[in-house]
């Protein structure tokens, strides 16, 4: 299996973080003996307002990153994930070597390098910070979602502040399922103006729905919240929302 990363964006301890995880590591994990979780830490030269990398930090961190893959794969580590927060990167490996052996590893690869590279090591046999703290919640990748396409349409020229119809897609099984949500969105605001049956065998019935509002973020992630739980609940899916671009109105 390919394997398959996750970028979300967090907050830890206060400082806002942007998250990358592989996904498909819980498969390995599993069969893998390899309890000790090493964190290797780097601190950021051009770190911006946020504490987040810039475009110089970016280039250190990607070569940085295949050299920790590189030879800390080599000694049995599986990398899981890695974290940009607060002026710091960190990477994250599973491994079944002790400290020492890891250490004097990261040691070599900052030498190689030319950086001053930080580590820490934990046992986690259960792989807690992995399933417990890296995996995204799906109320982090809503809100990720949500905001990298705010910020596509920002870059299109798109005014937020302008009303417009912001249509959101279900899909259901049946009739039933989509009559029963459909009831639903009217109750809360939302215009219902199309229920299309499947085109063929083994589709599912698509329901398009819409209301008139400004693009704003808190309340745009609540409507696909709740929209999405409502269609989850009655045994449906949620298949996504748009919206046009609106240019600035001019003077």
């Amino acid at each position: 299996m390919e394997p398959i990363w996750e970028d979300y964006y967090t907050e830890i301890d206060g400082y806002v973080a942007i998250v990358r995880v592989e996904l498909t590591a819980a498969r390995d994990l599993e069969r893998l003996d390899a309890p000790n979780l090493l964190r290797v830490q780097y601190a950021l030269d051009a770190a911006d307002g946020d504490g987040l990398p810039g475009e110089a930090d970016e280039r250190i961190i990607g070569e940085l990153g295949g050299e920790l893959q590189d030879w800390i794969g080599a000694a049995g580590g599986r990398f899981v994930g890695e974290i940009s927060a607060a002026g710091q990167h960190s990477w994250l490996f599973y491994m079944s070597c002790g400290w020492v052996e890891a250490a004097n590893l990261v040691h070599r690869i900052g030498l190689r390098k030319g950086v001053a590279l930080g580590a820490e090591m934990k046992a986690d046999a259960r792989h807690a910070v992995y399933f417990e703290e890296l995996l995204p919640t799906a109320e982090e990748l809503r809100k990720t979602r949500l905001a990298r396409r705010l910020a596509e349409m920002a870059a299109m020229g798109d005014d937020a502040a302008q009303t417009r119809p912001v249509e959101h897609t279900v899909a259901f099984d049946n009739r039933t399922q989509a009559l029963s949500f459909a009831g639903w969105a009217r109750q809360r605001g939302f215009v219902v103006t199309a229920m299309n049956p499947p085109a063929r065998m083994g589709e599912r019935i698509e329901l398009k729905f819409h209301r008139v509002m400004a693009l704003d973020p808190a309340r745009l992630e609540a409507d696909i919240a709740q929209v999405e739980e409502h269609a989850t609940h009655l045994g449906g899916s949620y298949l996504g929302w748009r919206a046009e671009a609106c240019l600035p109105k001019s003077a």
